[in-house]
């Protein structure tokens, strides 16, 4: 099992003086107080959220979970874009074109190291 939290204490170890920014879907946002560690998380990084469904705002119809009252917390207000990691994982995997979801840079890095095969 890989941890967000423990690439989080690596990440700092490196880079100390900076700051962390942790993009999630407002899905992972509404059940972010059931990840392990959570609060230590939040004390590392500035959670970025948008929400998935423009017609179906989660966070509209959840609000905010209680977790992140006092902690650093950005919600898009720009337009959703229907993606989600598991399926560009699943087109890497497939050797299929990330083309419009991946910057090629990034998915140049992907390929060079063999990620997500």
């Amino acid at each position: 099992k890989s941890y967000t939290v423990l690439t989080l204490e690596e990440l700092k170890k490196l880079h100390k003086d900076d700051d962390f920014y942790f993009l999630v879907g407002s899905d992972m946002l509404l059940s972010f107080d059931r990840w392990y560690k959570s609060a230590e998380i939040l004390d590392m990084v500035t959670i970025c959220a948008a929400d998935r469904q423009e017609e179906n705002s989660l966070l509209k119809a959840h609000g905010v979970p209680e977790c992140f009252n006092g902690k650093r917390l950005i919600v898009s207000e720009l337009m959703p874009f229907e993606v989600s990691s598991t399926e560009i994982r699943e087109l890497i995997k497939s050797g299929e074109s990330t083309d419009g979801l991946l910057d090629p840079a990034v998915r140049a890095y992907i390929d060079e190291r063999g990620l997500y095969r």
